[in-house]
């Protein structure tokens, strides 16, 4: 590959994290708030309902499965609500956990988490690992969000929970893609889906090529990495 011959790589996936990061944020923030019940209650005719109620981000628990670029973005998005935010991944040093705020713990643990977020790579040891029994960790009516890779959930477990009323889910990511889900899941009312475009927003598009042509230049001019520089030690586990 190009990183094995020495050429210097550059990448604006640091740029998409943020966009991600962002639709991470508004994808919590609508299924926390119950905004989408709450529309179709009142549609129907209906007013204040009885029935359920929003909770709020601020405070809560939240875990994190991956500390990559995209988790850093969301957890940077989520500091105004001060959460108690735990984290997997086992690249995360304890240093560098504290300089993110986060603890770090088991993946069991983070998926004890009413709300929680996968952030991981596409690779063999993320294929499948979050399990039905790791799924029935999380309290009842807890959120999950997926903006990473669908292989890393078992999503047959996890549709069948949300259908059960257990849990509920937003996500961006399917196996395989275009999306080809189960009539019962479309009905869902507690799942939020949307297209694969997680990091695919107006001004995050327009943004990408000065991201990387700016740390372009300055590496010719100075020999400095910016940013978007990819480091080959890290290639494999970038996320």
């Amino acid at each position: 590959s190009a990183l094995d011959d020495g050429v210097a790589v550059f990448s604006a996936a640091g740029r998409i994290a943020w966009s991600v990061g962002e639709w991470c944020l508004a994808a919590c923030l609508s299924m926390w708030r119950r905004l989408g019940d709450y529309d179709r209650h009142q549609r129907t005719g209906g007013w204040k309902p009885d029935q359920f109620r929003g909770d709020e981000l601020t405070g809560a628990r939240i875990g994190i499965v991956g500390a990559s670029s995209t988790a850093r973005a969301f957890l940077t998005l989520l500091a105004p609500f001060t959460p108690d935010v735990v984290v997997y991944d086992p690249f995360l040093s304890p240093d560098a956990a504290a300089e993110l705020g986060v603890r770090p713990v088991s993946l069991a643990e983070v998926m004890e988490c009413p709300l929680v977020s996968v952030h991981v790579p596409n690779l063999p040891a993320t294929e499948g690992m979050i399990t039905a029994e790791l799924l029935d960790r999380m309290p009842v009516g807890g959120l999950l969000i997926n903006s990473s890779r669908a292989a890393a959930i078992d999503n047959e477990a996890l549709f069948a929970r949300i259908v059960a009323g257990r849990l509920r889910a937003a996500l961006d990511v399917y196996d395989p893609e275009p999306a080809q889900l189960p009539e019962e899941i479309l009905a869902s009312h507690d799942l939020l889906l949307t297209p694969h475009i997680a990091g695919d927003s107006t001004h995050g598009h327009l943004a990408l090529t000065g991201h990387v042509l700016r740390d372009m230049v300055r590496f010719l001019d100075t020999g400095e990495h910016g940013p978007s520089w990819v480091d080959p030690a890290r290639w494999a586990v970038l996320a």
